[in-house]
């Protein structure tokens, strides 16, 4: 497998983030994959992603 140095990555995320047009889009890929929440969200946002993902699990 190709390893890709921290520039890449962001630069992949960004192209990645950028072409999902719905929220409906980004909340299965999210869950599909298990994706963190991303480290650049306010505090409000995480917490309620948060709140979110424990509600799913109940």
């Amino acid at each position: 497998m190709v390893e890709f140095d921290e520039k890449k990555q962001k630069v992949i995320a960004d192209l990645i983030r950028r072409s999902i047009t719905s929220e409906a889009i980004r909340d299965y890929l999210r869950k599909a994959l298990n994706l963190p929440v991303e480290q650049g969200l306010p505090d409000e946002h995480k917490s309620l992603l948060d709140e979110i993902d424990r509600a799913d699990k109940e």
